[in-house]
């Protein structure tokens, strides 16, 4: 199994964004990827979408696809879109994401506070800072 922490930082007056995110073995903890980066986004929302697709990517190219996932957010548009299958504003996203996920033997998407979420967070906005 695998644990999955994502994040999306966006700062309003540079319309700047980046992601961050954290793939761990569970429940050892042993570390596999952590990765930030600037990406494209019009809103934190979107970012936080493609913080996901981008670790999903990495685990897709690199063949693991094998595993069961625990994918940890403090996003609950991400959290909740991917659970009800639908998003109003980001369908396109959510379905790019759930195209991913069912290449995977089971995942499961849980929302954590921010705290909780400390590493992908800072990750993001240690990316996001250096931008500005």
């Amino acid at each position: 199994m695998l644990k999955i922490h994502t994040d999306g930082a966006y700062h309003l007056k540079t319309n700047q964004a980046a992601i961050g995110y954290v793939i761990e073995t569970f429940p050892k903890s042993t570390l596999i990827k952590q990765q930030a980066e600037k990406v494209f986004a019009k809103d934190n929302h979107e970012a936080e979408f493609i913080a996901l697709k981008h670790a999903l990517d990495y685990l897709i190219i690199t063949k693991q696809t094998n595993q069961i996932l625990s994918i940890e957010t403090d996003s609950k548009i991400l959290c909740d879109s991917i659970n009800k299958k639908y998003a109003k504003n980001y369908q396109n996203l959510t379905q790019d994401v759930l195209n991913q996920l069912n290449r995977f033997c089971a995942y499961y998407i849980k929302l954590i506070p921010d705290n909780q979420n400390f590493r992908a967070h800072k990750l993001a906005n240690n990316r996001l800072f250096e931008l500005n």
